[in-house]
């Protein structure tokens, strides 16, 4: 494409790919600051768009993918109608998909490290546990199944983030998956049974699908079931030969929660994708592994940097068109025709036709992220080392004679080995914000349990709106369970109420507590509280006051002041005799 198209408020700089349900453009458009934002436009492909139940379906679930708002999941801008076609504005996601990163590991004849597929299946599942759990405004439960997890489905960004894509639009395709065959081509290795049969499914029908794509990750072996062949036929296959069989250091119990997670009868699954995310953590813990963004990060260019030409010509890989190989669908992408390329491009479209759509752009070598800079990284810390020593014996020689003070060499505290065991949390009340060594953290699963914890002396800190903030220390052994068992302290408030104008009758739950301005001591601060104010010829005034309410300094006052409006009264017109 050598132009731009323009697209509505959007300019289409450059068709990524094209597939079954629609086709892929990165494009730019100008945000209300007046700056230039780098999207990915999906545009559904014409017959679809006409399709009457697709689109309705497309609406619909476009409506609730707007409403999705969490870190593991692709944002989505904007969705609607443009000459008369359909369409999605999403982040533009500078990475490539986990579909390309298994296809390089085994094109280099590398393992997948069994830590990163664990930590990568965790973050989807923090994604899968927000969407299951979505409800709207109005406290509905939307009941949102993704439906289509799969490799291609999940993205790692170059920043290390793990990313879930296509919420909502798998709904919407099987709807004319039976009139428009190949929709969901190669897509029913990841299919749940249930799904497979048009039954109805819940949150577990998406357990099943990563359990499937966790025993990729973890053997290395692709599954690639035909069309006919059954959810039957691939538990067998992972029964067969489950990940300890081809790598003998993954855990038996590793084995064991695979087999439950794509087990036929949903029931024997892991009940939530929070459930799922706490036991895979626990095996985190027991390799000792700490693994984040960072060292998914540093695998992503160590892994695309490496990867190989046909004639073994090391190839430049790079980050970019993370959002192009899974948009577009279908069982085998189709890449941008060569003519759209700009004539000049002879070495990028040469470095195109190596990969299948979802290659990049932007060469690793040209940011200078190559596997050499781990040899530069060392020389440049073996510099400042230098410069560090050379400093502190010029300080040291320049005291001389000078009173030769004593040097106090502090010994570090040497830091626990090792990840202690689960940590369960029974606080009342049982919703509290818990502090580990001043940092936030958030309990997991279903009793809560603190995971990923060091083994050691632990300063623990429990706040809870309405309640007094409780601290204290917790010794957490290697590997060893543990429980968190606090009761705080119901907080005592001041409540002070004002109103104009004053002298309003008071009713405090119920009960006349006197007329404004008044102040209520020890009142309950754990409790909602229900206020009315009245006074004659002034409309009444109805508010709570929750525990939410209250001033963080426990000896401060709340005062809450109203305003009661004048009551009209309509005269009554006399009728006429």
């Amino acid at each position: 494409m050598t132009n731009e198209i323009p697209f509505g408020k959007y300019r289409l700089l450059e068709k990524l790919a094209t597939g079954a349900v629609a086709e892929i453009y990165r494009a730019l458009t100008r945000t209300a600051e007046g700056q230039d934002l780098t999207v990915v436009i999906k545009r559904i492909r014409p017959e679809l768009a006409q399709d009457l139940s697709f689109a309705n379906q497309f609406i619909d679930e476009a409506r609730i993918m707007a409403m999705i708002q969490h870190p593991n999941i692709a944002r989505i801008y904007e969705w609607g109608r443009q000459d008369d076609a359909l369409f999605i504005a999403m982040e533009y996601i500078e990475g490539t998909n986990l579909a390309s990163l298994m296809q390089s590991r085994i094109e280099q004849s590398l393992r997948f490290p069994p830590m990163l597929a664990v930590h990568i299946a965790s973050e989807v599942l923090q994604a899968l546990h927000y969407a299951h759990g979505l409800k709207d405004a109005f406290g509905h439960s939307q009941k949102l199944v993704h439906r289509d997890i799969c490799p291609a489905n999940i993205l790692l960004s170059s920043n290390g983030e793990v990313k879930l894509v296509d919420f909502g639009l798998a709904k919407a395709t099987s709807r004319v998956q039976g009139t428009r065959p190949g929709i969901f081509a190669g897509k029913y290795t990841y299919r749940s049974p249930e799904h497979a049969a048009e039954g109805e499914i819940d949150g577990r029908s998406d357990i099943y699908s990563l359990g499937v794509v966790l025993y990729e990750l973890l053997t290395g072996s692709k599954l690639h079931a035909e069309r006919d062949t059954g959810a039957a036929d691939i538990v067998r296959a992972i029964q067969q030969r489950p990940p300890s069989s081809i790598h003998a250091d993954i855990p038996a119990d590793l084995d064991a929660l695979v087999l439950r997670t794509v087990s036929l009868d949903p029931a024997a699954r892991p009940p939530s994708a929070m459930d799922l995310r706490t036991e895979l953590l626990t095996f985190l813990n027991r390799w000792d592994r700490q693994v984040d963004a960072d060292a998914l990060s540093s695998f992503l260019v160590e892994t695309l940097s490496e990867r190989k030409s046909g004639t073994d010509e090391r190839v430049g890989f790079a980050f970019g068109e993370a959002t192009s190989h899974w948009f577009a669908r279908g069982d085998e992408l189709v890449k941008a025709d060569a003519e759209e390329l700009e004539d000049g491009d002879a070495e990028g479209r040469a470095k195109r036709e190596r990969f299948a759509a979802g290659s990049t752009v932007m060469a690793v070598e040209a940011a200078d992220l190559g596997t050499g800079r781990h040899t530069k990284a060392w020389l440049l810390v073996g510099g400042i080392a230098c410069v560090m020593a050379l400093v502190t014996w010029m300080v040291v020689s320049g005291l001389g004679d000078k009173g030769k003070p004593t040097v106090k060499i502090v010994e570090p505290e040497p830091r626990a080995e090792g990840f202690a065991g689960a940590v369960e949390i029974k606080t009342t009340p049982a919703e509290v914000l818990i502090f580990v060594d001043g940092d936030l953290v958030e309990p997991m699963g279903n009793p809560p349990r603190l995971m990923s914890q060091r083994a050691g002396k632990r300063r623990i800190r429990l706040m809870a709106p309405g309640y007094l903030p409780w601290e204290g220390d917790l010794v957490l052994e290697k590997d060893k369970p543990s429980v968190l068992d606090q009761t705080l302290v119901e907080r005592k408030g001041k409540l002070v109420l004002q109103s104009q104008p004053p002298k309003a009758l008071i009713f405090l739950d119920g009960k006349k507590a006197g007329r404004t301005p008044t102040t209520i001591e020890d009142l309950s601060a754990a409790t909602t509280h229900k206020v009315v104010l009245r006074a004659r010829k002034f409309a009444p005034v109805e508010f709570e006051i929750k525990p939410a309410d209250w001033p963080e300094d426990v000896e401060a006052a709340l005062v809450v002041e109203k305003k009661l409006e004048k009551q009209t009264r309509k005269r009554r017109r006399r009728r006429k005799p």
